[in-house]
């Protein structure tokens, strides 16, 4: 029987990946090991895992990194000498599965941390943070703009939320001394679509060759659900007799189960999509896991579709859902919560002056045909 061949990919050197077949109830099954020379030029080619067990290449990738520079090791690494980056490789290893979007986002913004791979943790004060804070910024990107306040406030929370990763995971001490003095900024964007707009939008949609990336982004269009929810259901949450799709509780950013309505454009979208032999979610990957990501078909076609640079590919489709609602006057703001499971009304109150909108033009109607009466 001939051997499979190892495959390794750019992004992830010192790992590679081979090919174990077909595994019945999961897909294609593949075990990860590395392929690169420690720190004695000693050839390692050790087996980290398997596709089953959760493994991927960004994940064997990462352990790799800790492996070699020999940290994480709690008989060797006391809490005095561990630092950002040493947190940072075993939150990117416990989590490579699960946020493996905002890992290389994290990665890139640990490049703009000074302190990131230097000074311990224990050692970090207020005034580097704050020394952080005017660094950011001053920074200029190389498009000639400085970053904005939520990129400088996501880079200095990042510190924050790898010492709470630390502390849960018994790796460092808490800081509670240190303060994140991250710059406020109003976030309360809201992308809507105009009908020429969305018209042209829908014109490419159906004229895209990825189909599954076309289904995806009509079920965020008609549910106005979260991309994370929408990629990891299953088709047992769909309840075609109840006209109903259930959000699970492990996937929901509120980590609390709901259910949204299931119309008839949506009961097509769904049944034109092929179940996958070895899998149970909908929008699968040839190996049977949930798709990572839609969001190079998605910006794709709002280029194509001329949609403004500044509204996001995917997250917009859940704002327009909402606004279109809204300024239509005939959905109330408890409803619209319930549609968009927001845990809070306090989330749904940004479209609240689009339903103040709607009600004035009713006055205004009733005004007018109140006026017509002699």
């Amino acid at each position: 029987m001939k051997k499979s061949r190892y495959v390794s990919e750019k992004r992830y050197p010192g790992v590679r990946k081979r090919s174990l077949g077909y595994v019945e109830g999961f897909g294609e099954d593949w075990v990860f090991s590395l392929n690169c020379r420690d720190k004695t030029k000693k050839v390692r080619s050790d087996v980290l895992g398997k596709a089953s067990d959760g493994w991927t290449m960004q994940k064997a990738f990462f352990e790799k990194e800790r492996i070699l520079s020999g940290s994480m090791s709690e008989e060797e690494t006391a809490f005095d000498t561990i630092t950002l980056l040493d947190l940072f490789l075993d939150y990117s290893q416990f989590y490579a599965y699960e946020r493996s979007h905002c890992i290389c986002n994290y990665r890139g913004f640990s490049k703009l941390i000074p302190f990131f791979a230097t000074k311990p943790v224990k050692d970090i004060r207020n005034r580097d943070m704050q020394d952080l804070r005017k660094k950011l910024e001053r920074h200029i990107t190389c498009r000639g703009t400085p970053y904005a306040p939520k990129t400088v406030g996501d880079i200095m929370k990042l510190v924050k939320m790898l010492i709470r990763h630390g502390v849960r995971r018994e790796l460092c001490e808490p800081r509670e001394d240190l303060l994140i003095d991250a710059p406020r900024f109003d976030n309360k964007v809201t992308e809507f679509l105009t009908p020429e707009q969305l018209n042209t939008y829908k014109k490419v949609l159906d004229e895209d060759q990825d189909k599954l990336g076309v289904a995806f982004i009509k079920v965020l269009m008609f549910t106005g659900m979260r991309p994370k929810a929408a990629k990891n259901l299953k088709w047992d949450d769909l309840d075609f007799e109840n006209n109903r799709i259930r959000l699970r509780g492990e996937t929901a950013k509120n980590k609390t189960t709901a259910f949204i309505p299931l119309n008839e454009t949506l009961k097509e979208i769904f049944q034109s999509i092929p179940k996958h032999s070895c899998s149970e979610y909908i929008f699968a990957q040839k190996n049977g896991n949930p798709r990572n990501t839609f969001l190079k078909t998605a910006k794709r076609i709002k280029d194509k579709a001329g949609i403004p640079e500044s509204y996001r590919p995917l997250y917009m489709l859940r704002h327009n859902f909402a606004t279109q609602l809204a300024s239509s006057g005939k959905v109330n703001l408890s409803i619209l919560q319930a549609l968009l499971t927001h845990k809070s009304p306090v989330m749904t109150q940004r479209y609240a002056h689009l339903i103040d909108s709607a009600l004035q033009d009713a006055s205004k109607i009733a005004e007018d045909i109140l006026n017509q009466v002699v």
